[in-house]
C-alpha cells in the first residue's frame, strides 16, 4: 500500500465444506488522521474498521459463518515483539499522543537482524 502496509494470510473456513483455503489480504492505511484497518478477500469484497480487531473479527465471522474471537494486533502481525519494537522506531512517532514508548531490551541492531532474517526466510 502506498500509505500503508499489507500482508497476506491464509485462513479455513471450518464451515466449508470444500475445506477450500479462503485467502484475505490485511492493510493499514492512512486516511490523514487515523489507521483505516482494511480486510479484503480474493473475490473482491473488502471489509474496514477503526481498529484492527474489529475488521478482522467481522472478516472471520464472514469466512467461518459464526461469531469468532480474534487478536487484530496478531493477525496483521503487530504483536511480535519485533515489529512492535520497529514500528516504534518509524518517523513521527512522537507525534502520537497517545503512544506510550516502550523498552523492548537488547539493542536496536539485534532487533533489525532479527527482522531481516524473517524478511530473507
Amino acid at each position: 500500500a502506498e500509505d500503508g502496509r499489507r500482508g497476506l494470510r491464509m485462513s479455513r473456513g471450518l464451515g466449508d465444506v470444500y475445506k477450500r483455503q479462503r485467502r484475505v489480504r490485511g492493510e493499514i492505511t492512512d486516511d490523514g488522521g487515523a489507521p483505516v484497518f482494511r480486510v479484503t478477500h480474493v473475490n473482491g469484497e473488502a471489509l474496514e474498521a477503526s481498529s484492527a480487531t474489529k475488521v478482522w473479527k467481522s472478516a472471520m465471522s464472514k469466512i467461518k459463518g459464526r461469531a469468532v474471537t480474534v487478536s487484530g494486533p496478531e493477525l496483521f502481525g503487530l504483536a511480535d515483539r519485533v515489529v512492535k519494537a520497529l514500528v516504534q522506531e518509524l518517523p513521527g512517532v512522537s507525534a502520537c499522543k497517545k503512544y506510550r514508548v516502550v523498552d523492548y531490551g537488547g539493542d536496536m541492531g539485534q532487533l533489525h537482524d532479527a527482522a531481516t532474517a524473517v524478511d530473507e526466510d
